[in-house]
């Protein structure tokens, strides 16, 4: 192969494997595209769902401080009003703070010891911010006493004779793992897909984890937020091998260089054999011989000619005394003679004509009409004269067959008939004279 040919077979290379890594790469961000929004449905739904959950909680709270809080401050009915609105499964109990101290809770819990929240380090900068702004907060999660972790949803309860005098706060105690019973069936050990669920203290804040991994750990994830009192929660959510699995990519790609590789091979196959393949189909149109078209591609143009030209001829043109040459100087130069008369034809043919071998010693033309004189007479000129093969001087005799189209017929068959049927009388002419 020369080096052309594998310059180009390089290049087809390279650019077939472009193609491929190129077809690789759109169907990996396809796919990341539909997980990503497989994702993001899961994502939405559970925060949905986390979020109507925490509305409803603080609509206990406000219900829990209407029922039992007086304009005048005091505290009536609580177990009975606590008991009638509790009904939330997240809820682990509901708690009255006056001044901050939680002195009422539902269940009760006798033994404990009331909790002062602007004393307790852990809650007191909460209780503060929650006092003074006068806004209802989420805030934890908290380790409980009774073992677990909750979140407090708090609501700061004010009163007196305009309802500006902080009374205290209206709390709801939320169990996190009932919160996030919903999370399990998506996100448990089994499923493929891990998540941070966390919020944010401030539209900039640091993220504060509620569930999950932590936020940091992950990689590239999706993120869907909710804005709740005091903040927004988030829920960032992806693939625990990440948008599209190592394995996945590589076999692709493996495959795309596999199938660049064959497909190369099969061009380096066609660069090698495309001669060979166009021999042979040069052999089925043309004498090997002489490299005339043959009989069959007579018919076919034929065809061809009746149906776009208004006249034309087929002259008929053979050799009378072939068969004696051949038994005087040899079947070789009878071949060699054939080669030379052919390339006598072919060089007086003007280029709208064409040259046929439909014979052992026959030759057909088709032209134009207007040409056919003109030809025939420069041909008779061109091979009157001696023909050298070899060393050998060679005289032809010629017996021409001319049909024309449309007068002798519309059909390639009859054309051909018409013109061997007047050569051959032609031929028999001169056997007589």
């Amino acid at each position: 192969m020369s080096i052309k040919k594998k310059m180009l077979l390089a290049g087809i290379f390279l650019l077939l494997l472009g193609i491929g890594l190129a077809c690789c790469h759109t169907a990996l961000r396809h796919l990341e595209q539909r997980e990503r929004q497989h994702c993001y449905g899961i994502a939405q739904s559970q925060l949905g769902y986390l979020t109507r959950q925490m509305e409803n909680i603080f609509n206990t709270t406000r219900l829990l401080a209407e029922r039992c809080v007086k304009p005048d401050g005091g505290v009536t009915d609580f177990e009975d009003g606590a008991r009638g609105i509790m009904v939330l499964r997240e809820i682990r109990c509901l708690q009255l703070a006056p001044d901050g101290r939680v002195v009422y809770s539902y269940p009760p819990q006798p033994d404990v010891t009331p909790l002062d929240l602007f004393s307790d380090p852990n809650q007191k900068a909460d209780a503060i911010q929650s006092r003074d702004s006068g806004l209802p907060g989420i805030y934890g999660p908290y380790p409980l006493r009774q073992g677990g972790t909750a979140l407090l949803c708090r609501l700061p309860v004010y009163r007196g004779a305009r309802g500006d005098t902080f009374w205290g706060f209206a709390t709801a105690v939320v169990e996190m793992d009932d919160l996030l019973a919903n999370l399990k069936p998506a996100f448990n050990n089994k499923s493929h897909l891990r998540f941070a669920l966390f919020r944010r203290d401030g539209e900039h804040g640091a993220p504060i984890r509620i569930a999950g991994c932590p936020y940091d750990s992950l990689v590239d994830p999706l993120e869907i937020s909710s804005i709740l009192p005091n903040g927004q929660w988030s829920l960032a959510i992806e693939p625990r091998h990440g948008w599209t699995p190592p394995w996945y990519s590589l076999c692709l790609y493996s495959l795309a260089v596999l199938v660049c590789i064959l497909l190369s091979a099969l061009v380096f196959w066609l660069f090698k054999h495309i001669p060979q393949l166009a021999a042979l189909a040069d052999m089925d149109c043309h004498d090997p011989l002489t490299h005339c078209l043959n009989r069959e591609s007579l018919r076919q143009d034929v065809n061809e000619w009746t149906t776009k030209r208004e006249k034309f001829c087929l002259i008929n043109v053979g050799l009378t005394n072939f068969t004696p040459l051949c038994e005087e100087f040899g079947y070789d130069v009878g071949d060699r003679l054939l080669q030379a008369v052919a390339q006598r034809i072919r060089s007086q043919l003007p280029r709208s004509a064409r040259l046929y071998r439909t014979g052992n010693a026959v030759f057909s033309l088709l032209m134009e009409r207007e040409t056919t004189g003109p030809l025939l007479k420069s041909l008779n000129l061109q091979l009157a004269e001696p023909q050298r093969v070899g060393q050998q001087m060679l005289r032809c005799h010629l017996a021409l067959g001319i049909a024309q189209f449309p007068l002798d017929g519309h059909t390639p068959d009859i054309l051909l008939s018409k013109a061997e049927e007047r050569r051959e009388r032609d031929s028999h002419e001169q056997r007589i004279g």
